[in-house]
């Protein structure tokens, strides 16, 4: 039997305060997550990605913790970052497996070598032979796991949808917004795996070429003349790269800059965070020219504890 909206609604409540977390912890990968759909589907045993949305077992999503949660959510996004999606081999289990040790080392990584983990679950990188290996490449982890390795492993993913997947990631249009995204001042934070996506040379003119809702007037909300607000992810995210570009411009008009405050509030928590990230690094110490702003202040007040673990 399906789940009505009010059944669903905790369920959703929970996976936006878990990606919500990753976007406070790595902006980059929280910018690239946010234009991912998230699910859930009761025909699904625990959780996968198909190249447009991740999809969740409400029956799976219910053991879980927030910080689990978001583990998994990272999981997904490094999939599509390492290009996963597109990998061959003769032997399918070996290759899910090393898949799935590949991510789960760089997530040891990222955490600063340590590990939480999914509960109930087998974590690939703990396996006999691929524990804290996070140097080796995925041709090396695909050589080194053996059969004993397999036979141990319980995965919390599902990859049996990655053949829409691959077709779906082709373009790395949201991989381009992220980096477009991402403050320049924090790469030096990000491990070798994620800086070297920072090489990438992007056409920024073509990044919101195909929006799906007409993009707010930029200087109506400079001016404070814009109230409505985008619903969809990809015209959020060009509004705010277009607010960030338009702030540039003019940086020492506090009321112009108020203005833009004032409006972004309106935003869902996470696409704030990315805008309010990206504000701060427009030049050194901005942020406490925002901290002058009576919204801005309020808003670091309320949710600022997310905002000050943004990388």
């Amino acid at each position: 039997m399906a789940l009505s909206k009010e059944e669903l609604k905790p369920y959703f409540v929970k996976l936006i305060k878990a990606r919500c977390s990753v976007t406070s912890k790595n902006g980059f990968l929280g910018t690239l997550l946010i234009q991912f759909k998230l699910a859930i589907d009761e025909d699904c045993k625990t959780v996968y990605f198909d190249g447009e949305r991740i999809a969740f077992s409400p029956k799976f999503l219910d053991e879980l913790e927030i910080d689990e949660v978001s583990h998994v959510l990272v999981h997904q996004m490094l999939h599509y970052l390492k290009g996963h999606f597109s990998k061959r081999a003769d032997d399918k289990d070996t290759l899910s497996l090393a898949c799935d040790v590949d991510n789960e080392a760089t997530i040891y990584e990222l955490n600063q070598y340590r590990y939480h983990g999914v509960g109930g679950y087998v974590i690939p990188y703990k396996l006999s032979n691929s524990r804290y290996k996070t140097s080796l490449s995925f041709d090396e982890i695909y050589e080194e796991l053996s059969s004993d390795d397999i036979a141990l492993y319980k995965s919390f993913d599902d990859h049996s949808r990655w053949c829409s997947a691959s077709d779906m990631c082709k373009s790395q249009i949201y991989l381009k917004r992220a980096i477009a995204l991402t403050p320049v001042t924090n790469y030096d934070s990000y491990p070798a795996f994620l800086k070297s996506f920072f090489d990438t040379e992007i056409d920024k003119s073509l990044l919101w070429d195909s929006l799906s809702s007409p993009l707010p007037v930029i200087e109506d909300i400079f001016n404070g003349e814009c109230t409505t607000v985008p619903k969809n992810s990809d015209t959020l995210l060009a509004t705010i790269y277009h607010i960030v570009e338009y702030a540039k411009g003019c940086k020492n008009s506090f009321t112009k800059i108020a203005n833009s405050i004032r409006y972004a509030t309106g935003f869902p928590t996470e696409f704030t965070l990315v805008l309010f990230a990206n504000l701060c690094a427009i030049e050194k110490d901005y942020k406490d020219f925002l901290m002058k702003i009576p919204e801005f202040y309020k808003w670091m007040n309320t949710k600022g504890g997310l905002f000050n673990g943004i990388n």
